[in-house]
């Protein structure tokens, strides 16, 4: 994104204008001037890149950057209520097109006291579905927002500039083809990764892999040579039943188990996979029911960019 740096502009131009016979009046004179046209010229920069077709980023990933305000000719907004629609930086020549969907995701950091660490999660925000495309740019329409069980910890409850945009077509671009039941594809922000039931992979409590779970795992093996150029994240997560320092070592035993295993069958180079682990820390819904706590023990795999 660019961004404009007054004190660098006023400095550049300063530095090519400035002469050393000047005295000291002409000197604060010329150094107003050339300060309040900085201005002006950082101002035409932020301006610019809010209109619609003019893009100045760089960023491949899609996001909301501008909310659409229809007017009347007297100024005022024609809609009233919540704000439905929003502006995408991604248009015909990002692939988009009338009536695409859009699943938004929003970046967050949290903080776990108990290890004096910041962690940065993905948080389904809803959908939204094009409604208007442009060369550079798109208008999309909130059609869905993800509920308090879906996304627990989102506190701003509607989408709003900085969420990140991913088109559903994605989904069916990885050429993974179909995965075991009890195994469920995944695309976000992130990526694309694969989240496997802990009740296929291990029984109550254990972290030695069952037999079913050594074929479900080749759905990774398979991502793995068809996604080139990423690497393996392995991520373990538990339920919020028993002591979270149990449910944290828990995490991290499955999590390293099926690290191990994916290296030893697979033939995935072990520099090319990593994993983290959080126990309870982060579901994906409420563990007020036992349904919802058998989703919550689970093992995310992601396919990530090899940097």
């Amino acid at each position: 994104m660019i961004r404009a740096d007054k004190s660098i502009i006023t400095n550049i131009i300063f530095r090519v204008h400035f002469m050393e016979n000047d005295d000291f009046f002409s000197t604060v004179t010329r150094m107003m001037t050339l300060k309040l046209f900085a201005g002006i010229l950082c101002i035409t920069v932020v301006l610019l890149t809010a209109l619609p077709g003019i893009s100045l980023a760089g960023d491949a990933m899609l996001s909301v950057f501008r909310i659409e305000i229809d007017m009347t000719s007297s100024g005022k907004n024609k809609k009233s209520g919540p704000i439905r629609d929003f502006y995408i930086n991604g248009g015909k020549n990002h692939g988009l097109v009338s009536s695409m969907v859009l699943d938004i995701y929003r970046k967050k950091i949290l903080r776990d006291e108990s290890l004096a660490k910041d962690f940065e999660v993905t948080i389904p925000v809803g959908q939204m579905k094009v409604i208007r495309v442009f060369k550079e740019v798109a208008v999309a329409r909130i059609i869905a927002l993800a509920s308090p069980e879906d996304s627990p910890v989102l506190e701003y409850r509607s989408v709003k500039i900085g969420d990140y945009a991913v088109p559903r077509r994605s989904r069916d671009t990885s050429g993974a083809g179909k995965v075991a039941k009890g195994v469920k594809q995944k695309t976000d922000a992130q990526g694309t990764g694969l989240i496997f039931s802990s009740k296929l992979l291990f029984g109550l409590d254990e972290w030695r892999l069952r037999a079913e779970a050594k074929a479900a795992l080749t759905a990774v093996h398979d991502m793995f040579n068809r996604l080139k150029n990423k690497n393996i994240l392995v991520v373990g997560h538990t339920c919020s039943l028993g002591r979270e320092k149990h449910n944290l070592e828990l995490s991290r035993k499955r999590a390293q188990t099926v690290s191990d295993y994916l290296v030893k069958t697979g033939g995935i180079p072990k520099n090319r996979i990593r994993i983290e682990y959080y126990g309870s820390r982060f579901p994906i819904v409420s563990n007020a029911t036992e349904e919802g706590r058998m989703k919550n023990r689970r093992v995310d795999i992601r396919f990530l960019s090899a940097t």
